[in-house]
């Protein structure tokens, strides 16, 4: 058998190694065998070398032009994540052969790599039309479709790919992320399983199954998904995010907290000050500056690290949400608490000062374990005259004054996860005696409305406080009462942070996050909160059960006071 025989041989056994070394044989001997060249690139391009395939597929082409060779150079250029570097050698594939259906299908691919979608379609539409009904084609257009946000048509495309060939690994994943968005999680689950059987390599399944897992409430497998997808695409800021809440979700501390630095990579998410250096150590010396960032109830959980650096630190400036900032400055007067608006993304205030950090790039130093989260008794301070007015405000009979919360914006993607309707709140709403007040930003009146005319509940809505716009003055409200019931919000948090007794609802899987942990029915954050999870997955019912249970065992020790 001669040499490039045997090299075949091995190639078509998956024995890339094996390749490699024969191929390397064959060049030192004659470093002009344009075949060793493109076959020891494809067998680097198997094993993940991905820079030394596109060394090798270079001199295959400039030692003997073919479209193939072309196509297989632009393939490496994809893989290194080098998409429109890939295009230049499929435009001269195409020049040597205008018919290559290989060519149009990997120059969709680039386009795509680029997010130039609609010339992604263009270029497999002429992959199709050369080569009609043609799977890999069928495969990647499905992708493409469903990313342009096409979901029936992609359904349909991925289909008919596997009617041709079951084996293909895109148009399984394209069905499962389908499945995923429609909530058939079973049928997700189905189809990921099979594209990972299929290419057992693919980061992107890896991560959307991740995903998945997660709102299954599959936490721990979510995991190990995630670090697969993360050892492929080590810097794709999505996978190492999602990997952070998972880890953080199952309470490894030391482990998440430093990966949510890779939530300022996430555009999306509207941070400011992005380009706030990462530490390196625990910031200490005469003055720091520190970013409260992400959602207000995250900046609330996260001035719980301010006690903490004043220790280390003599002058500490606070950038926060603007509606934070008199009550920040109030509980923490040893800071200096400064508004940051959106616009300082691309501002160097806060990045450019010596020694400034996220403050959620320090947890890890801070709250290494639970046993390190304080036993506090409130670290947020509320106006004590503006308190005490709601308070008599609200109490024009006795019994204890309630607070409920039940929405999250429907903007916010999770929002109608973690959201519970006032018309499932009965049992607790019915409760005579209590005394509710709407502690809801951007509450309905009809809602509020029907829930007085159909369980008969005195509920309190205050015009003259702003829930979603003056924070200081929600702080005192939330303090004015006896007890908060809320589904996962800042309002949550706020109670927390006052340390007014809460009880939060808590889903799983879906719309559960991360800083409610698992597994427990407190929470380390705050000690006056109680939280009441779900049993079953999207299942209420047990939940507001339970809770009303514990409301009427409350108003039982309330009366006896």
């Amino acid at each position: 058998m001669k040499p490039l025989q045997r090299v075949a041989h091995h190639y078509k056994r998956a024995e890339y190694d094996d390749v490699e070394r024969l191929c390397g044989k064959i060049l030192a001997t004659d470093p002009t065998d344009a075949r060793a060249w493109q076959m020891r690139g494809l067998a680097a391009l198997h094993r993940r070398q991905f820079a030394d395939a596109a060394a090798f597929l270079r001199e295959s082409v400039a030692l003997k032009e073919s479209p193939q060779a072309y196509i297989n150079l632009s393939a490496a250029l994809l893989a290194l994540d080098r998409p429109g570097e890939g295009i230049a050698p499929l435009r001269r594939a195409l020049e040597l052969d205008a018919q290559s259906a290989g060519a149009y299908l990997s120059l969709a691919a680039c386009h795509f790599g680029e997010r130039r979608y609609q010339d992604a379609e263009a270029a497999i539409e002429r992959a199709l039309s050369i080569h009609p009904g043609w799977p890999k084609a069928l495969d990647m257009q499905a992708r493409i479709t469903l990313r342009i946000g096409d979901i029936e048509r992609a359904f349909a495309l991925a289909n008919a790919a596997l009617a041709g060939d079951r084996s293909l690994s895109v148009s399984h994943r394209v069905l499962a992320d389908i499945a995923m968005h429609r909530m058939d999680y079973e049928l997700a689950k189905t189809h990921y399983l099979r594209s990972i059987r299929n290419n057992p390599d693919d980061p992107e399944t890896f991560g959307n199954f991740a995903l998945l897992l997660s709102r299954r409430g599959e936490y721990e497998d979510a995991i190990g998904l995630y670090k697969r997808a993360v050892a492929f695409l080590p810097n794709d800021e999505m996978l190492q995010h999602g990997l952070a809440d998972m880890l953080l979700m199952q309470g490894r501390l030391v482990e998440g907290f430093p990966l949510q630095g890779w939530r300022h990579m996430r555009i999306e998410e509207n941070l400011p000050l992005v380009d706030v250096p990462l530490p390196s150590e625990l910031p200490k010396g005469p003055s720091a500056v520190a970013v409260l960032d992400q959602g207000v109830g995250d900046q609330i959980m996260m001035s719980n690290l301010i006690p903490d650096l004043k220790a280390q630190i003599q002058n500490l400036e606070v950038y926060c949400d603007p509606r934070l900032k008199t009550l920040l400055q109030r509980s923490f007067p040893n800071a200096e608490f400064k508004s940051y608006t959106h616009a300082l993304r691309s501002s160097p205030t806060a990045s450019a000062a010596p020694g400034s950090f996220g403050m959620v790039d320090i947890a890890h130093w801070l709250r290494p374990s639970f046993d390190s989260f304080p036993r506090h008794e409130g670290y947020l301070k509320p106006d004590p005259q503006l308190r005490t007015a709601l308070r008599n405000r609200y109490t024009s009979r006795p019994g204890p004054i309630i607070g409920i919360a039940w929405a999250t914006r429907k903007s916010i993607k999770l929002g109608p996860h973690k959201s519970l309707p006032l018309a499932a709140w009965g049992p607790l709403l019915s409760m005579p005696g209590a005394t509710f007040v709407n502690l809801q930003y951007d509450s309905d009146p009809e809602e509020v409305a029907n829930a007085v005319r159909s369980f008969g509940a005195r509920i309190i809505s205050d015009p003259e406080i702003n829930a979603a716009g003056d924070l200081d003055d929600y702080a005192a409200q939330v303090a004015a009462m006896d007890l908060v019931i809320s589904t996962s919000s800042a309002s949550v948090h706020m109670a927390g942070a006052l340390n007014v007794p809460t009880w939060v609802f808590v889903p799983l899987g879906i719309g559960g996050l991360w800083h409610w942990f698992t597994g427990r029915e407190d929470s380390p954050w705050y000690p006056s909160v109680r939280l009441f999870r779900q049993s079953t997955r999207g299942e209420w019912g047990d939940v507001i059960e339970r809770a009303s249970t514990a409301l009427d065992a409350f108003m039982q020790s309330w009366s006896a006071k």
